[in-house]
C-alpha cells in the first residue's frame, strides 16, 4: 500500500481554540476538487483508535489558597476518547465506525510528549486514529507553537495515493487547558469530541455557535442581521451550540456539554454526507442551489448558507459553505447542497457571512450585499432582504434555491476591498483607489471594474498617494530581501516607477513621499541629516530634483524646525502639513508655492497638524491641540489665503479632538475621526461633514441609508474623498482585521417632508441635492429610520 503526506500541510485547518482566539474551519477538512470527494476512511471495516499512556492533563487550581495541582489522569483520558468515537460511531445515518483498541503500548509506542512527537506527526504507524494527550501543553507551545488558547488540533495525515482514502489521523489535545473545576473532565469532552470530527475528515460549520458567542459584540443573530423579526423563535442557549464550531468554552458553564452532544442537523448531516449509511439521501428533505453575485450570474465561494425548521430552528438546522467540494481550486463555485431535512417541515433558507476564523474553503467574509432570505427568486426590484419563502422538505423532491445578493435601489454603495487592504488614496473623479497591503506586501490599484490589481512592488506599508487626475501614484518600496526603504517613488503609466531623488539621509532612509499632484511633482519629507528633515517638492524631468520647503520659525540651536507635506491641492500650489516645535508638537502649517505659513487662532497660539486640503487648494482643514480653545473637541477649517481666520465645526458630543482626513475639491464635503478612540470615554468614530448636515457619524449614516454594514464594526478612518464629493474611502475595522472601502454615494435617501401628507423617501443626488433638501426641512436617511 503506498501513502502520501499530502495531508500534513492541512493540520492547521482543524483546531479548537477558546472564544478568544482565532480559528481556521469550513467545509468538509479536505477534498478532490476535479471528482468533489471528501477524504474519507474506507468503512468497509472499522477504524481502529490509539491512545497515549500518560496523563490527560495537569492543571494549576488557583482557586485554593495555596494553589494545588489536579490531575486528570490516563483513565480520564481513555474515557473521553471511547465516549466521543462511540458518539460518532453510533449515528445511524452514517456509515462510519470507529473503535478505541487501546493506548499506545499496543503498537510498541511510549508516553507521547513535546521531544518525541514526531514519532506520531509525519511518522506511519499504521491504519488508524492516534490520540495524544499533552498534558502540560508542551507540545501545543513547543511543536505547534500555538498559545495558550488552542485547546486541541486534528487533522488526517496519511492516505492511500491517487484515492480519496485516508489511513491515518492524528489528535492532539491540550489537557493543560482543562478546567481544574470540571469533574473527570467532562466539559473537556465537547474538545474531544470535535476533534475526533476532524480526525475523519469533518471540519468546522456556523450555524448556532456565532450567534451565541458573538451576539452583543457584532450583532450576529440566528438570520438575516439585518432582520429584527424572523420566522422562528429566537431564545438560543448554550444547549444549541453545534459540535463542529469554531469556537469553544470548555469550562464549567460553558458550551463543553452541549458540543459533546451530537444533536444538530448540522452535526448529523455533516458526519452523514462524507460516510453516508444505505438510504441516507433518500429518506429526508434535501435543498440545493447556487449563490450569486448582485450581477446575478457570477457564482461566489465561501458564502455560508444555513437553513431552519421554523417549528424547531436551533436543533433541527443545518448549513453548507458555497464551493465546499471544491474549496476554490476549480473556480468560481456557488453551489452548496443541504441534506437531512426532517420531510414535512417548513424551512427558511438565508446567506450568512463566516464571522470569525480561517477556512478550508476559501471564505467570503465581506458579502456583497445584506444577508437574505431565499424568498421564492422573486425579483429585486423591490428588494427586502428580510422577506422569505418557507420551503417543505420533501425527500421524494428536492428543493432548489438560488439566491442572488441585491442592494437596497436608490441607496449608497459600499465596495468591500478585503483585509488588510489599507486604502490610502482615491483619484479626484473617484474612480481609481489605491493603497497597499502592508510593508512587504505590495502596492495595488483597485476600480469598480477590476477590483483590486497588484502593481507588483512592495510597499513600506506607508503613505500610498495618487493625484487628483488619477496619472501618477507616490509611495515609498521596499527592498524585500533585506527589508530596506528604497525610499519615494512615483509611478505613472508610460514611465512606471521613478525614483525621487533623495537629498541625504539618515542611515539607509531618504525621504518619504506622501503626496502627488497633478503635473506629477512628490511631495513629503526629506532627510538631510538624522536630525534635520524637511518638507519637499520634487519636480520630475527637470535639474532641479527636490527642493526643500523652508521653515517659517528656527529652534533654539538656530537650525530651522524641521517639517513635513501631508497633502497638496491638484495643483501643487498648496501644500499642508506641519512644522516641529521645540518641544516636539507639529504645528499646523501651510505652504504657498513653497512658502510656510504658521497656522495660528485668534490668540495667535498655533494649532495643531493640518491634515487635508481641497482639491481647488481654497480650504485647509486640521485638528486642534488638546485643550486649546474652543476646548469642546472641534476641528478647523480656513481658507488657504495667508492670514485667514479659523472656522471651527463641532465634532461628536463629549470628544477631546477632532481630525478631519479628507475634503472634496470645493471643501462641501469633509470626513475624518472625531475622538480620541483610546482616552475619550463617549463614543468616537469616523464623521461625515457637509454645510447642512453637519458633524454626524459615517457609521450610522451608512446603516441608515439601508446600505449594508453587517461585517464591519466600524468604518474607522476615511482617508480621501472624491472632488465631487461623491464617493469617499478608508479603511474599516471588519470583525477580523482592518479592511478598506471604497463608499459610493452619488444617490443617498432623504425623508421628504410636504405640505400635504405623510413624509415619503426619497433619492437624492449627493452632495448638492441633498443638502439643498436638508435646507428645505428634509432629514437624512429613510423615513422608516
Amino acid at each position: 500500500m503506498s501513502r502520501s503526506k499530502r495531508f500534513l500541510s492541512c493540520f492547521l485547518l482543524a483546531l479548537l481554540v477558546l472564544v478568544s482566539a482565532s480559528a481556521f474551519a469550513g467545509g468538509p477538512l479536505i477534498v478532490d476538487p476535479s471528482t468533489k470527494t471528501a477524504y474519507h476512511y474506507d468503512t468497509s471495516t472499522s477504524v481502529p483508535v490509539y491512545y497515549d499512556l500518560g496523563n490527560l492533563g495537569v492543571v494549576t487550581d488557583y482557586s485554593t489558597s495555596p494553589p494545588t495541582m489536579v490531575t486528570f489522569d490516563n483513565n480520564v483520558g481513555k474515557g473521553l476518547v471511547t465516549k466521543g468515537y462511540h458518539d460518532w460511531s453510533a449515528i445511524k445515518t452514517s456509515s462510519l465506525r470507529a473503535n478505541v483498541v487501546g493506548d499506545f503500548s499496543l503498537l510498541g509506542l511510549p508516553d507521547i510528549d513535546s521531544t518525541n512527537i514526531g514519532s506520531i506527526i509525519g511518522t506511519s504507524n499504521g491504519r488508524g486514529i492516534y490520540v495524544v494527550f499533552d498534558a502540560d501543553g508542551s507540545i501545543m507551545q513547543n511543536f505547534f507553537g500555538a498559545g495558550d488558547g488552542i485547546l486541541g488540533i486534528s487533522s488526517p495525515q496519511f492516505g492511500i495515493s491517487g484515492t480519496t482514502i485516508i489511513t491515518e489521523s492524528f489528535v492532539v489535545l491540550n489537557g493543560s487547558a482543562i478546567d481544574p473545576a470540571d469533574p473527570n473532565a467532562m466539559n473537556f469532552q465537547g474538545v474531544a469530541t470535535h476533534e475526533f470530527g476532524h480526525s475523519v475528515g469533518l471540519a468546522h460549520t456556523q450555524v448556532n455557535g456565532a450567534a451565541y458567542f458573538y451576539n452583543a459584540f457584532t450583532g450576529e443573530n440566528v438570520g438575516p442581521q439585518s432582520c429584527s423579526n424572523l420566522p422562528y423563535a429566537t431564545n438560543l442557549t448554550s444547549a444549541d451550540v453545534e459540535t463542529m464550531y469554531p469556537f469553544t468554552n470548555p469550562n464549567v458553564g460553558g458550551t463543553g456539554l452541549a458540543q459533546a452532544n451530537l444533536h444538530t442537523t448540522d452535526t448529523l448531516a455533516s458526519i452523514s454526507d462524507i460516510y453516508p449509511a444505505s438510504g441516507w439521501v433518500g429518506s429526508s428533505g434535501t435543498i440545493t442551489g447556487k449563490v450569486y453575485d448582485l450581477d446575478g450570474k457570477t457564482e461566489l465561494t465561501g458564502v455560508n448558507v444555513i437553513a431552519r425548521n421554523v417549528a424547531n430552528p436551533f436543533v433541527d438546522s443545518t448549513s453548507a459553505i458555497t464551493g465546499q467540494m471544491t474549496q476554490g481550486q476549480v473556480g468560481p463555485d456557488g453551489s452548496y447542497t443541504l441534506h437531512g431535512l426532517t420531510p414535512g417541515a417548513k424551512y427558511v433558507v438565508y446567506v450568512d457571512a463566516l464571522a470569525f476564523g480561517g477556512f478550508s474553503t476559501p471564505p467570503m467574509y465581506f458579502l456583497p450585499g445584506a444577508e437574505r432570505f431565499w424568498n421564492g427568486n422573486s425579483s429585486n426590484a423591490s428588494f427586502n432582504a428580510c422577506n422569505y419563502k418557507a420551503i417543505t422538505a420533501n425527500p421524494s423532491q428536492p428543493a432548489t434555491a438560488n439566491i442572488t445578493f441585491a442592494l437596497t435601489p436608490g441607496a449608497p454603495i459600499l465596495h468591500q476591498l478585503g483585509y488588510a487592504a489599507f486604502v490610502n488614496g482615491l483619484s479626484g473623479d473617484g474612480t481609481t483607489a489605491v493603497g497597499d497591503f502592508g510593508r512587504g506586501e505590495p502596492v495595488f490599484q483597485w476600480t469598480a471594474k477590476t477590483g483590486i490589481v497588484s502593481m507588483n512592488v512592495a510597499s513600506t506599508g506607508g503613505m500610498v498617494s495618487i493625484s487628483r487626475n488619477g496619472q501618477y501614484l507616490a509611495t515609498n518600496l521596499l527592498d524585500v530581501n533585506s527589508d530596506t526603504d528604497l525610499g519615494a517613488y512615483r509611478w505613472d503609466a508610460k514611465n512606471g516607477w521613478v525614483r525621487v531623488r533623495p537629498r541625504g539621509s539618515c542611515g539607509t532612509d531618504t525621504n518619504s513621499a506622501f503626496a502627488v499632484s497633478n503635473d506629477g511633482s512628490v511631495y513629503g519629507f526629506t532627510y538631510n541629516t538624522c536630525l534635520d528633515y524637511k518638507a519637499f517638492r520634487w519636480i520630475p524631468n527637470t535639474a532641479v530634483g527636490s527642493i526643500e520647503f523652508p521653515s517659517s520659525f528656527r529652534r533654539s540651536d538656530g537650525s530651522w524646525a524641521n517639517s513635513r507635506v501631508d497633502q497638496v491641492s491638484a495643483d501643487g500650489s498648496i501644500a499642508v502639513g506641519w512644522q516641529e516645535a521645540e518641544w516636539g508638537g507639529w504645528l499646523g502649517t501651510v505652504w504657498h508655492n513653497g512658502h510656510p505659513e504658521l497656522i495660528t487662532d485668534a490668540n495667535g497660539d498655533p494649532v495643531s497638524e493640518a491634515f487635508t486640503v481641497s482639491g481647488d487648494g481654497s480650504t485647509l482643514a486640521g485638528m486642534l491641540f488638546w485643550g486649546q480653545m474652543p476646548g469642546d473637541g472641534s476641528g478647523w477649517r480656513r481658507k488657504s489665503a495667508v492670514g485667514s481666520s479659523l472656522e471651527y465645526f463641532p465634532g461628536f458630543p463629549g470628544v477631546s479632538q477632532t481630525n478631519p482626513y479628507a475634503l472634496n475639491a470645493d471643501s462641501t464635503v469633509m470626513a475624518g475621526y472625531s475622538g480620541n478612540q483610546y482616552f475619550d470615554f463617549v463614543p468616537t468614530g469616523p464623521f461625515l461633514w457637509t454645510p447642512q448636515l453637519g458633524t454626524v457619524p459615517l457609521d450610522d449614516f451608512v446603516k441608515h441609508q439601508g446600505t449594508p454594514m453587517e461585517q464591519w464594526y466600524t468604518l474607522f478612518s476615511p482617508s480621501a474623498i472624491s472632488d465631487d464629493g461623491a464617493t469617499i474611502a478608508g479603511v474599516g475595522v471588519g470583525y477580523q482585521f482592518y479592511g478598506g472601502w471604497v463608499l459610493d454615494l452619488h444617490k443617498v435617501f432623504v425623508c421628504h417632508a410636504t405640505p400635504v401628507g405623510a413624509p415619503h423617501t426619497i433619492s437624492v443626488a449627493f452632495p448638492k441635492e441633498f443638502d439643498q433638501h436638508l435646507a428645505d426641512g428634509d432629514t437624512p436617511g429613510r423615513c422608516s429610520q
